[in-house]
């Protein structure tokens, strides 16, 4: 078995074309009527929650995106409008990381080993 994709629901799908598509640059692989799918390496599946199952939106993802320069690229997402959480932080196991929301309030990551 290996890892297909990911999925992250979200209450806006046109917002969240535009944030994954535009603002984090990834190449959308698909799209439908209800569902985006991005490549970065793994599908990154954006679902429109209908609301039928309460508590989708608005979580911590656990997705994280690995980066060389997580200063520069800290800057560069902060200057497009992404919201962190807190500036990058040095971890006990000697990487950095630094939290940053979707527009539906889904929380990402971007890591440096």
């Amino acid at each position: 078995m290996k890892v297909y994709g990911f999925r992250i629901f979200v209450s806006n799908l046109a917002e969240a074309r535009s944030f994954y598509a535009h603002t984090l640059s990834l190449p959308i692989s698909f799209e439908t009527e209800d569902a985006l799918g991005f490549d970065a390496g793994i599908q990154i599946i954006v679902e429109l929650d209908d609301g039928a199952h309460p508590g989708l939106q608005g979580r911590f993802t656990g997705l994280s995106f690995s980066t060389e320069n997580l200063g520069a690229d800290y800057d560069a997402l902060r200057a497009r409008g992404v919201q962190f959480v807190a500036p990058p932080e040095e971890q006990p196991w000697g990487g950095s990381l630094a939290h940053f929301l979707d527009p539906s309030g889904n929380t990402l990551t971007l890591v440096s080993l």
